[in-house]
């Protein structure tokens, strides 16, 4: 749980959205996921992606609901 959420302060601290750290079962597994929206469009959530993956982390799954 503490590196999901020293993600999501980073992400927080970075101003991209509401962040939110959810938890899910994965293979039996409990992992954390660090989501960041909703957000308004697709230009917002590629603009979003690009600067995650420029501060070094994992270049997120985009979802749309």
């Amino acid at each position: 749980m503490a590196n999901a959420r020293r993600v999501a302060d980073q992400l927080n601290r970075a101003g991209l959205g509401p962040v939110s750290v959810i938890e899910a079962s994965v293979g039996g597994r409990t992992v954390r996921k660090v989501r960041v929206g909703p957000l308004a469009d697709v230009d917002t959530a590629d603009r979003v992606t690009d600067q995650i993956a420029g501060m070094g982390l994992p270049r997120p799954q985009v979802a749309v609901d």
